[in-house]
């Protein structure tokens, strides 16, 4: 636990320092972000930085029995404050791998396979409800298929997976550039 809050600590101070905001002025924010992740039991947090303080906050739980607790947190002040606290578990299945936001609307979860051939959810509305995305590609070609990555760069979505079969393994790439309507490998 105290590597999850050293690791929460260091993400919060370098969202903060990219936000413009030195670390002794984030000392509020820092304890919001603790308080967020203690809240949600978080076992891990992917955080997407949407610039002039805006900040969307995935909070995950640790697994058990199958299931991972999912929070929702959205800041509009860096960090100083903190809203949300939406449980999206029910909208998102699996386990989430990273997690992508293009506003506090829209958003993407990548997840890795458990109980479900679904691994692409996305959100319109906030994490109000969520969507299932189909990737080009039958998960019946695959025994196994895990997210490894979902990133954002320079106007485009990028998603990496692996698909295991009995004779090894095929890395599955695939890329969006008009923010997840569409979608093709690379």
């Amino acid at each position: 636990m105290k590597k999850l809050h050293l690791l929460v600590l260091l993400l919060a101070l370098l969202l903060l320092a990219g936000c413009g905001r030195s670390a002794e002025s984030g000392a509020d924010a820092v304890e919001a972000l603790d308080y967020a992740v203690e809240k949600a039991e978080a076992h891990s947090e992917f955080l997407s930085n949407l610039g002039e303080g805006r900040i969307v906050s995935l909070l995950c739980g640790t697994p058990a029995v199958g299931e991972v607790r999912k929070t929702l947190f959205f800041t509009q002040d860096g960090g100083e404050s903190w809203s949300g606290g939406i449980d999206v578990s029910e909208g998102i299945e699996n386990y989430p791998v990273g997690a992508v936001f293009l506003s506090e609307e829209k958003g993407f979860v990548l997840t890795d396979y458990h109980g479900s051939d679904n691994h692409l959810f996305a959100t319109t509305d906030g994490g109000q409800s969520w969507e299932s995305i189909t990737l080009p590609f039958s998960a019946a070609s695959f025994r196994y298929v895990e997210g490894r990555e979902i990133r954002y760069e320079s106007g485009t979505i990028y998603l990496s997976l692996v698909g295991r079969t009995a004779d090894g393994i095929t890395y599955l790439r695939y890329r969006s550039d008009d923010d997840g309507q569409s979608w093709r490998g690379y």
